[in-house]
Parts: structure tokens; sequence; C-alpha cells
């Protein structure tokens, strides 16, 4: 590559890879090189055994002399697979609304990987890929036997660590190196990647045709490359390392390219950072470490340290890295090098800034590539790491092999749960995909929102998300939050008020042609009764084995024809005062009682399709009512999920209790029950969500506390800091301190995304709702979004369109929010990288063990 004079119209010959052999998963490259390479999910956090595990890789492997390990961590605009997944969910949604809206919502973040899904810190929505390359010398293309036994024991190996390490690492073959190469090299709008799921290989050409696009032109610059055409160049910015820490740490490479903990912004261009190592041979390179360490004691005794103080400094480095090489390290040479594609050359001026900038606050000097620009830039690709360039390039640093952990690109965001039921982005611009089923506990969820934070809007986009998915959501209220999408769904709203004529007798709802109905709905009809004649006191043992008794009694005598009434008078009749008194506590609720009309007649509330909403804010004023209502309404809920769970398995069944502080705290026996139901859920492919605003309205009873310690999935948005603070202070969320650093800082910037903290059994991590104008239009609850919208449906208009219509009155819409055309193509004839699979997600972040990195940069 150092005597090839670069001619752009030749551009196969700046990259390494020639064949594939798919048996062995082995790449052929054309410096004599054979080599291998995993493409894995990067670490969100990091603990002792995943840094001990890469350590190990680094160390302790057996690697031939003039072997080349390289780590990449590519930010890409390719969402294709994350898209796919999410598309592929849908197939099946045959509604004109639902696919409208899902259509637009992939436009939206397909054409925010080209332009800024929300303005107020610019960020483009992204994929982060790290990337792990290896390869070997060999004495001839014509690769022998024993070359491909001793590379496939490292292939084996490296893989055994990188699982054990939670980097979830998955074979690299030519069409995945052909696709990722094309991300990298082809950036036009209308460049090949881009309208089709998967580029295909092209059997008659070696690998390294096929990364660059007949029309794609690579440019020398003064200060780097162009890419791409006349008409559509972009412009490519790249930093070397001058120098590395004295001291870091593991993880701090997470800091690089962005502010994962204040959210105070990122490198919002396209980057990849590669580092390059090369395994010389051990005792030659120790040797000279040794010689160069005399050579510095000698100096930092004498005056010399006088006129050139950073001498003792050297000194103390060669020392570290001499014991290291004496103990457990590895001589290696390594260097760190980036690039930052921009769509003009400001733009990546602006990326080279900010990245280095950033490096430079992690205490990683970078310097500005320039005459170096074009070896410089292959040598970031996959296979581009070249013996040549430790030789001559001057950009490589001697460093034992253990003290190099701290200088890897292992990190990004955190990628979400796995499956693309919802979609967020992070703060940094990673495609989230996150699942409430995705764990291997149960699937309850707890939403906590201060008012104003999008607590509305995250709720909605839950349930469209798992309505257009063939589920089923029941939403209990009290607000009429989602009135108008329930009716933009075509679901069943259902207002309790003084005025409705509806009925919940409890006694009309067990089925009498079954013996073991009343028996079956026993425990749950006493409940019932409970919750009628406690408010806020608990029964003693004896009065819910007394009520249990007196309903078994009347159920004998009248059956389904019985009353609160009968209950009343059978209490009243006992000779135990404590009964009596619960005769009593009942006439509220009989004929003769102020709720008396709403138990009188048979219960005549039904659930129809697959979205009904139960809004009690009519009962506001009887919150005693209220909560009998919502206990009654939880037991045909309850009955429904186990009735259809048994002629369908596959269905998930959502409940959601929204305003759920203001129900829940009006009975204790509500309270008991509905946790008790969520510990059910799970068993009928059920999950129960509990929304309310504050992380302490749940710590007020032990009922509440319970569905909080127990629920696989919390879900935060903004909250006071002095809310924050006090659940620290108890560690009310059983999070590290590092977990409530992040919870501080989540924000939401009113009309353009708000924060979520999301604590899940597949990790931690903050991402933000950003939706596009079609769906702010649908979850919209201002009066005049709503009159436009019914304006043009009066013309006729379907209310997709009119959604779409009004978005572009209000000048919301910036750029094209249309089908991607890429998933056009039918699912059956491509064969994906990722799929819509659900992925194993690294562990969530533990401790933070401390790394000492010392380089001798003078070697």
């Amino acid at each position: 590559m150092f005597d090839y004079e670069f001619n752009e119209d030749e551009s196969s010959r700046l990259f390494r890879p020639l064949a594939f052999d798919p048996d062995s998963h082995l790449f052929l490259c054309d410096d004599n090189m054979v080599g291998f390479s995993f493409v894995c999910q990067p670490a969100s956090g990091w603990d002792t055994q995943m840094i001990s595990t890469i350590e190990l890789l680094l160390s302790q492997d057996p690697y031939p002399n003039c072997s080349l390990l390289s780590f990449s961590l590519l930010a890409s605009p390719d969402i294709r697979d994350q898209l796919r997944g999410y598309d592929k969910l849908r197939l099946a949604c045959k509604d004109a609304l639902h696919k409208e809206v899902h259509n637009s919502a992939m436009g939206f973040m397909w054409s925010a990987t080209r332009e800024p899904a929300e303005i107020v810190q610019k960020t483009r929505i992204r994929n982060f890929q790290l990337l792990i390359s290896f390869k070997m010398p060999i004495e001839s293309l014509d690769i022998s036997d024993s070359e491909i036994s001793s590379i496939i024991a490292v292939q084996r190996t490296m893989e055994q660590r990188l699982l054990k390490a939670s980097f979830v690492p998955r074979k690299v073959n030519n069409v995945m190196l052909v696709n990722i190469m094309n991300t990298v090299m082809n950036w036009q709008n209308d460049a090949e990647w881009r309208l089709t799921p998967e580029l295909p290989v092209d059997e008659f050409k070696t690998l390294n045709e096929q990364f660059v696009q007949y029309d794609t032109k690579i440019f020398k610059a003064r200060d780097g490359m162009v890419l791409g055409t006349e008409q559509k160049p972009t412009f490519v910015k790249m930093l070397t390392v001058r120098r590395f820490p004295r001291k870091s740490y593991a993880g701090q490479a997470f800091k690089w390219f962005g502010d994962p903990f204040e959210g105070q912004g990122c490198v919002n261009q396209n980057f990849m950072i590669t580092v390059n190592i090369q395994y010389a041979e051990h005792s030659k390179e120790k040797e000279k470490v040794e010689t160069k360490k005399g050579h510095y004691i000698k100096q930092s005794i004498g005056a010399l340290t006088r006129f050139a103080p950073k001498i003792k400094e050297m000194s103390t480095d060669l020392e570290e890295v001499s014991k290291a090489l004496s103990e457990k390290g590895k001589a290696i040479k390594i260097t760190l090098s980036a690039a930052v594609f921009g769509d003009s050359e400001d733009d990546a001026e602006a990326g080279l800034t900010s990245l280095q900038s950033f490096m430079k606050q992690s205490g990683v000097t970078m310097v500005r590539e320039d005459s170096f620009s074009v070896p410089s830039f292959i040598q970031l690709m996959p296979f581009g790491a070249c013996n040549d360039a430790v030789k001559y390039s001057r950009r490589y640093f001697t460093m034992a092999s253990n003290h190099a952990v701290p200088a890897l690109p292992l990190f990004s965001e955190w990628k979400g749960t796995g499956t693309p039921t919802l979609q967020f982005v992070s703060r940094t611009g990673q495609l989230m995909n996150v699942c409430l089923y995705d764990s291997k506990t149960n699937y309850n969820t707890v939403i906590f929102a201060e008012s104003g934070a999008g607590k509305s809007f995250l709720t909605n986009e839950i349930i469209r998300s798992y309505i257009n998915t063939g589920n089923k959501v029941w939403t209990i209220d009290a607000g009429e939050s989602y009135k108008k999408l329930s009716s933009s769904l075509g679901g069943e709203f259902t207002a309790v008020t003084p005025e409705a004529d509806l009925s919940f007798n409890p006694w009309t709802m067990i089925d009498d042609s079954d013996p073991e109905a009343f028996f079956d709905s026993l425990e749950m009809l006493a409940g019932c009764f409970i919750a009628m004649a406690f408010t806020r006191e608990s029964p003693s043992d004896l009065q819910h084995a007394e009520m249990e008794r007196v309903l078994t009694q009347v159920w004998n005598k009248t059956g389904r024809n019985s009353s609160i009434d009968d209950v009343r008078a059978k209490c009243l009749e006992d000779k135990d005062q404590r009964v009596r008194d619960m005769g009593i506590q009942l006439t509220a609720f009989c004929s003769d009682g102020q709720f008396g009309k709403y138990f009188i007649k048979p219960h005549n509330v039904e659930f129809n399709g697959n979205f009904n909403v139960l809004e009690l804010d009519g009962l506001s004023e009887r919150p005693r009512l209220q909560a009998v209502v919502l206990f009654l309404l939880m037991v045909q809920i309850s009955h429904s999920m186990y009735h259809e769970f048994k002629e369908d398995r596959d269905v998930k069944r959502l409940v959601i209790i929204d305003e759920a502080w203001d129900l829940l705290g009006n009975s204790k026996a509500v309270e008991e029950f509905v946790e008790k139901g969520f510990r059910r859920f799970r068993k009928y492919g059920g999950a129960g969500i509990i929304v309310t605003q504050s992380i302490m309205d749940l710590q007020n009873s032990t009922a509440g506390k319970a569905i909080a310690e127990n629920a696989a999935n919390t879900f935060i948005l903004k909250q006071k800091e002095s809310t924050i603070s006090k659940a620290e202070k108890d560690n009310l969320m059983s999070l590290p301190d590092a977990g409530y650093r992040l919870l501080k800082k989540v924000t939401t910037e009113v009309g353009h995304y708000s924060e979520i903290f999301f604590n899940t059994n597949a990790g931690m991590g903050i991402g933000r709702l950003i939706v596009d104008p079609v769906r702010v239009m649908m979850y919209s609850t201002r009066a005049q979004d709503n009159k436009k919208i019914e304006s043009y449906e009066k013309k006729g208009t379907p209310l997709a369109e009119a959604l779409k219509q009004v978005a572009i009155d209000n000048n919301m819409i910036r750029f094209p929010v249309d089908r991607p055309m890429f998933l056009n193509e039918p699912y059956e004839k491509t064969v994906s990288m990722l799929d819509a699979q659900i992925l194993k997600m690294p562990d969530r972040p533990k401790n933070n063990p401390d790394f000492v990195s010392v380089a001798a940069n003078d070697l």
C-alpha cells in the first residue's frame, strides 16, 4: 500500500480481501494474509469478568508473529435490519390506518439517518457496530492445511472469549462484509445498498472489487478524502493518535464520542474509530524496552532532568511496561485512528472537531491526519491493517497487551432489549429495540412520569405498537387520555359516569352452567365484597373467612339471582358483631344505598375487539365506588385473559392502569387484588402496566411496593430532582450509583422528544421517544389540531391522510416520511444478516475496575 501510486479509478487495490471460504469463514487477502472477522454488539457497560476476558484475549491467547488484530467501532446509517425487523412483526396487520402510520414511522426513521430526527441536539439515527478482525501471515495465497488449522484454532478461541464477555459475536461472511463496506464507501442517497435489503455477492469478482459503486469516486484532499460523485460528495476527515493517557481505566472509551451521562450532545456525524494491534516478536520487543529503560534511568539521575523533567515520567512508564512484559503482558504495537463522514466539508470539520474534543476530555490526544489520509483511511477498514504501516508510518506505539484494554473502542449506548416492538433513539443516535416481553421472569411494567414529561405519548405509542402487532390491550384511565386514540383505532370506549346505564353486578359475572365456576371465583368475589365493606382498613382473617362462608350460603340459595342486599341481610343475621359490621358497611352498595343502581341489573360491561378503554374519571367524586368498579373490571379482565389464553397462546395481552395512584389509593383491598393480579398475568401471556407520576407514588403501601419491586420493566421519564435524591437515599430502584446519575439527567424537550430511563431484565439505558409528525397528530390532545383533523374528515379525507395533511399545514414535516423502498422487496427473497431475531444483550453495568494504560510513546 505504501508504494502504491493512488488512482481513484482502481479503488479495488485499496482493499485487501480477495475471496471467502464459507466452510471456515476465512478471508484470503492479497497481502499474503488470511483472516476472519466478527461483528459484535458494543458493550453498554462493563464488569470485572468482561474486562478480564478481554485481557485474556489480548495477552494469553497465542498469536503468530506479525499477526494483526483490529477493533473498529462503526457509527453507521445502515438501520435496514432494525427496520425490517420492525416491519416484519407487522406483516399481518391489514388495517389501513395502522399501515399508513406504520409506514410513516419507518420513513421518518430512515430519513433521519441523513437528516436530524430532532432539531434541539440534531441527533441522527444510526446503528453502532463493533467489528473485530484478525489476520495472520501465510507463505502464499495457496494456503496450506496447517495454516488453516492454525487460524481456525485462533478463531474458535476468540469467539468463546467474546461470547463470555457478552459481545454476542457473529462470524462475518462475504455477504456481510460486502454490505458493511458498501455502507462505509457509498454515501449517496441513491446508493445501491439503500435500495435493497441486502446486497448480493458477485461470485465472478474478487471481494475488493465489490466495495465501491461504479459512480463512487475516491479523491484525495488536502486534509482528508472525498467519496462519491461531484453532485453528491461525502467529505472524510481523519484523526490519528498522538498520545495515549498515562493512566486510564476500562470504560473510558464510553465517552469518546458523546456524553452518555449528561446528555449534552455527541458527535452527530457518522464515524469509524479503529485500534490496530500488531503482535510483534515478544523477546525482541522486550529487549528494546529494557534497553531504553536503562537509557532513561541513567538520564533521570543526571542534571538533564532539570531541562527535561518529562524524562522521569518516561523512566517510570518504561518501568511499568517492562514489569508488565515480564509478568502477563505481551509486547504489542498499537495505533488508534478515526474517520468522520460529513455531507459537506464544514459538516465533516465540525464532526472532526467534536470527536477530537470528546477524546481529549478522556485523555486521548488525537491530531489531524493530513498527508497520510488515504493509507490511514484504509487502515481503518476490516482487514485493512498492514505490517508495512507498523514499520514505516511512525504511528504505532509499543505497549504491554494488558495495558491496551482502556484504548479499545468497545462501548456504545444500550441497544434495547432486542425485539423491535417499540423503537426509541439513544442520546448518541443508536436505534433501540424494546419489548416488554423480552424478559425471563414477568412482563409487568411500571411507568413514572411527572406532568408534562410525555407520559401520554409514551403510553399511546405502547398501545399502538402492541395492537398493530396483533395483540390486545385494556386501558383503565381517569382523565380521558385515550379517548382520541380509541376512536382512531376503532377501539371500544366505555365511560363510567352517573348518567351511563352500566351495571357491575358481580353475581351475574359467574357462569352457572359450570358447577365449579362459583368456587373458582370465590376468592375474587370475596375480595370484591371486602372492597365494598372496607376502604382504608383491612379485614381480619376471621372476617375474610366469614365473608366467604356468607357468599357460599347466598349462592347456594339464589345463585346468579343473588344481590348485595342478600349478603347484607345474611351478615346482619350473624351473632358475631364483626360479621354484622360488614353487613352495615355494605349498605352503600345495596339497592337502598347511594351506589345501589350500579349493581342491581345484570352486569352489562363487555369487552369487544382488541382495544378497550375503560374511563373512570366520571366517578372521581366517588372514590369509594370508583375503587370497587376498578376491582370488578380487573376481575373481568382477568377472566377474559384466562379464557382467551386457552384459545390462543400467541397473543400478548396488556392491561394498563393510568393515573394509577388516584385509582389504587382509594382502597387497600383493591391495591392488594391488583398486586395479586399482576403476579398472575404472566401465566396468561399478560403484562400489567402501572402508569403514575412519581417514583414515590407506589411506596406508600405494601402492595404498591410489591408491584414496583416485582415489575420486570421500569420506564422512568422526567422526575423532580428531590424525588430522585429520595429514591437514591433509600435505593428504591435497586440501581447502581451510575444508574441514579443517569436518572437525574433524564429530561423532556417539549415538542421534540421525551427521554426515558429503561431498567429491564435485559439491561438499562436512556432512550428518546422521537415520533414523526403523523404520530404527533395521532396522539395530540390539542383542540386546534383535532379541529383541523375533523375538518378534513368531514370532507371525506381518510383519517391517515388527514393526520398527514394537518402535519403539513403545521409545517412539521421537514423531510420525506414515505415507506423506505428497500422494504418493498418480499421477505422470502432475502436472507438478512440480523433478521428480526431477539439478540442477547450485554449485561448491565456493574463495577468499574481501574486499569493502568502506559505507552512507551517514543519507541
